[in-house]
């Protein structure tokens, strides 16, 4: 392995459920017929992914403000969708870090790319208020392109100048990280903190979190 490549939300510090589910609860709360909060997350999830999807790039969160906007409609729920999404903006700038990923980055002996479907400021921040440094990072923003279409991917490529064998990608989404990775011939490491099922049978180690990583003459044996 001669770069590392890493996901960040999910991957590296928490994801944001609980802030999403606590906007949900908000929104159930004000709806103007009985809908419960598991309901309201469902609906802002399928709409939020249909904006990531959409042939025209927005930035992550333009495409939060406009997912949410369409749920309170959808449940006549008289919110401001942007007072209600400054919980969640200020989340992603200060997602707590998982126990081990300081030291893991820190003993690293490969070149570092943070590559995340998420805005550059954000990630930018993120990184900041965790004093944490890597090489490159690359982003959805930057690339006008969501994980996992190949954009990102090939552009953290370029940035550290490496083949697909070399590098080494790891992530917490097996649909957006995993299955990108692979689909460039990338070897792929996915984190299942919680121990969900194995989705299919693309080769990829399984970790449960970073620790033992980046450990001397590590050869990395995808299956």
């Amino acid at each position: 392995m001669e770069a590392l490549f890493l996901d960040c939300y999910g991957t590296l510090v928490a994801e944001d459920d609980v802030v999403v589910s606590d906007i949900s609860d908000r929104v159930a709360a004000a709806a103007d017929r009985p809908v419960s909060s598991r309901e309201v997350g469902r609906a802002w999830g399928l709409e939020f992914r249909a904006g990531c999807a959409a042939p025209r790039f927005r930035c992550q969160r333009d495409v939060k403000y406009d997912s949410l906007s369409a749920v309170l409609r959808r449940y006549g729920a008289p919110l401001d969708a942007a007072y209600l999404l400054q919980l969640l903006f200020a989340y992603w700038q200060r997602a707590p870090l998982f126990p081990e990923v300081a030291h893991v980055l820190a003993d690293a002996q490969v070149p570092i790319c943070v590559v995340s479907n998420i805005d550059t400021a954000d990630l930018i921040a993120l990184l900041d208020h965790h004093r944490l440094s890597v090489d490159h990072v690359v982003t959805s923003q930057q690339m006008r392109s969501y994980k996992p279409r190949p954009e990102c991917f090939r552009e953290a490529l370029r940035r550290l100048n490496c083949t697909p064998a070399q590098a080494v990608y790891v992530g917490d989404s097996w649909a957006a990280d995993v299955r990108g990775a692979h689909a460039l011939g990338i070897p792929a490491m996915w984190v299942n903190r919680t121990g969900r099922p194995r989705p299919d049978d693309i080769p990829a180690r399984e970790l449960q979190n970073l620790t033992g990583l980046l450990q001397p003459n590590d050869r990395i044996d995808p299956s």
